[in-house]
């Protein structure tokens, strides 16, 4: 358990965060059965509520309490440059400016 505390305790993204979560339960649930989730989840909450890691606190609250984890927002891709090309018009005017 710890282990798996650990690893979802040191990530630094959400999306990290979510996926360190699923991971660990498929490993609980392989390993130990569905009936063994709740305990697990008990008792990572309480390690991290232990230690103040809020965030992977309430990550496991809001997968009791839901079922399932948070969808998390993708990033918006980045935004293409477009670079001005001066017109000899523009020069033009530029230059009249001066």
């Amino acid at each position: 358990m710890s282990r798996n505390a650990s690893h979802i305790a040191s990530t630094l993204s959400a999306s990290r965060r979510n996926n360190a979560l699923a991971e660990a339960i498929a490993e609980v649930t392989k390993d130990h059965g569905d009936k063994a989730v709740d305990a697990f989840l008990d008792a990572l909450k309480g390690w991290f509520n232990q230690r103040n890691y809020q965030a992977a606190a309430e990550l496991v609250d809001y997968f009791q309490t839901h079922g399932c984890l948070p969808e998390i927002a993708q990033p918006a891709p980045p935004r293409r440059r477009i670079s001005r090309v001066t017109s000899k018009a523009d020069s033009a005017c530029s230059a009249n400016a001066k």
